[in-house]
């Protein structure tokens, strides 16, 4: 499995508290997916390295089989921050991934997950 996503995070509901939307390309099992998802984090400290834990949910679209080849999906796990300078952070984190759909039974795995966070100072 190899993916890229883009978080886009809007809500701060309080200062531990997250919830964006994401999305990306997902390749597995020999096809390219399209997920669309909602990411909810929770951050326990904002030093130079942050424990976090989050959840992701949302849907795989298959482009090429877009009613029968789409899943839903759950990704809960946990991961860190780092802190590299005021503006820029790294990511890192381990999931279980589990996905489900018509056609296809059940299917789950860990994930890894490797981000680069960038926050422009005036935000």
């Amino acid at each position: 499995m190899h993916g890229y996503q883009l978080n886009i995070y809007g809500l701060h509901v309080n200062r531990s508290l997250i919830a964006g939307v994401g999305t990306g390309v997902l390749f597995y099992a020999g096809g390219a997916l399209i997920p669309l998802y909602l990411d909810f984090r929770y951050i326990w400290s904002f030093k130079k390295i942050s424990p976090f834990i989050y959840e992701d949910n949302g849907v795989l679209m298959n482009y090429k089989e877009l009613i029968n080849g789409t899943k839903m999906f759950i990704n809960p796990g946990a991961g860190i921050k780092l802190k590299i300078s005021g503006s820029l952070a790294a990511d890192l984190g381990a999931g279980y991934f589990v996905q489900m759909g018509p056609s296809v039974a059940r299917d789950s795995f860990v994930n890894l997950k490797v981000g680069v966070i960038y926050k422009p100072s005036d935000w």
